[in-house]
């Protein structure tokens, strides 16, 4: 299985790092640019449809065998894409991201209970905006998602961990292309998807110990352990939302108060933020393996 999910991680990384110059011609032959504005820091346009490339990775490794794992993955990419090239009001991403969610329960833990379906729901729609959020400086989502992909790789067996293996891979080939200064972006459908992905891997690491209801004291060890996995996501969504709240602001507004945005107003280097956040998202994620290794 190590040898799987080696060949996996490999197979993606070498499939996205060359897919990605070609999608990046493609969006900008169609006009599928991030261009500059009050809340970008870029001063060019820079093409999306970074995710198509990780996306592409993915199925390069796990092939069409594994439809069943990759079917939420294709969703959020869907979803992601409509969003890149129209753009979607607030309530209807929040449906077709509860839609997501659904197939991420069922994919997960087909026999999950109505409690555990809601919690993969949310959790879902919480790592799908988490990510989304951290994805606004280069390299980040892909450097951060990575470090989590491999931890879930090393918690999980079988086709799960081919799939945290290659998601590690192809974070990796896309951040050939996206370390600084960038020269594509995930875009929404990037972040969809890697969000996606990851709330696919931690609600299938984490069904099997609470099910098992080891007592109160291990589910909260366990649910731990899975918030360690994703630990900078649900720091930078936690701490954006409540300090819009505490303003006065929508949630949902944009901004450029995101924890990235303060260092890099201290002066920090946009190299060392990225390594610093990605240094403490692996930090995280080891004593995540730590709390949860010998839970599954």
């Amino acid at each position: 299985m190590i040898t799987a999910a080696l060949g996996a991680s490999l197979t993606a990384a070498a499939t996205t790092a060359v897919a990605t110059p070609l999608v990046a011609r493609v969006a900008i032959s169609v006009g599928l640019l991030d261009r500059p504005g009050p809340l970008k820091v870029q001063t060019r346009p820079v093409p999306y449809l970074g995710g198509v490339a990780v996306a592409l990775g993915l199925l390069a490794s796990s092939g069409f065998g594994d439809a069943q794992l990759l079917a939420p993955l294709a969703v959020a990419l869907v979803l992601g894409l409509i969003d890149d090239a129209r753009g979607l009001s607030v309530g209807v991403r929040l449906v077709a991201e509860i839609g997501v969610g659904v197939s991420v329960a069922v994919t997960a833990d087909g026999r999950a209970g109505a409690a555990s379906a809601a919690a993969a729901i949310v959790l879902t729609v919480l790592l799908v905006n988490a990510v989304n959020m951290v994805d606004g400086m280069d390299g980040l989502a892909a450097g951060v998602v990575g470090a989590s992909a491999v931890g879930c790789s090393l918690l999980s067996s079988g086709r799960w961990a081919v799939l945290a293996a290659a998601l590690a891979g192809g974070c990796a080939g896309f951040l050939v292309h996206n370390r600084p200064p960038a020269r594509i972006y995930l875009g929404d459908a990037g972040s969809y998807l890697l969000g996606s992905a990851a709330a696919v891997l931690v609600v299938h690491i984490l069904s099997g110990p609470i099910s098992r209801r080891g007592g109160a004291a291990t589910v909260g060890a366990v649910i731990g352990g899975g918030i360690l996995l994703v630990a900078y996501p649900a720091v930078e969504l936690t701490v954006t939302v409540l300090r819009r709240v505490l303003r006065g602001e929508s949630p949902f507004a944009g901004d450029r108060n995101h924890l990235y945005d303060q260092l890099r107003r201290r002066e920090t280097s946009v190299w060392h933020t990225l390594i610093g956040l990605s240094g403490a998202q692996c930090v995280a994620v080891v004593a995540g393996v730590l709390v949860l290794h010998g839970r599954g």
